[in-house]
């Protein structure tokens, strides 16, 4: 919980509107779908529960999301997902934040108007980070 606080508490220095961190599953799920996202940082694991059912949510919304885990769970993820940032924990703050910003450039945004609806953090693979 503190880590997803202090993820939560940078992103909002850098400019971010955050929502969260949600530690429910269920209740982040119906965040992001009555919430708009611009990008998600997301735990592999919330409230003892894999988060894939979430990562769908956000997928089929065209939301980009970043992984941020202690778990090898690249091998667990839908083959549609393979692309995806996964960062391992601890995250290196500033690196997330630059991932978050470069996918919310991806999507034509500023760091500014980024929504992180975040029960977590994400990035590609630890290769380059």
């Amino acid at each position: 919980m503190l880590q997803a606080l202090d993820i939560a508490s940078s992103l909002e220095d850098a400019g971010a509107c955050v929502v969260g961190p949600i530690l429910d599953l269920d209740e982040a799920i119906r965040t992001v779908q009555i919430t708009p996202c611009r990008a998600a940082v997301l735990d592999f694991r919330l409230d003892r529960r894999n988060t894939i059912p979430l990562g769908q949510e956000l997928h089929q919304r065209g939301t980009p999301f970043i992984i941020h885990t202690g778990y090898d769970c690249r091998e667990m993820l839908p083959a549609q997902w393979h692309g995806c940032w996964v960062v391992p924990k601890p995250a290196n703050i500033p690196n997330l934040i630059r991932t978050v910003a470069a996918l919310a450039r991806g999507k034509g945004l500023l760091l500014n108007k980024v929504a992180a609806c975040r029960p977590k953090a994400v990035r590609r693979s630890a290769q380059g980070t």
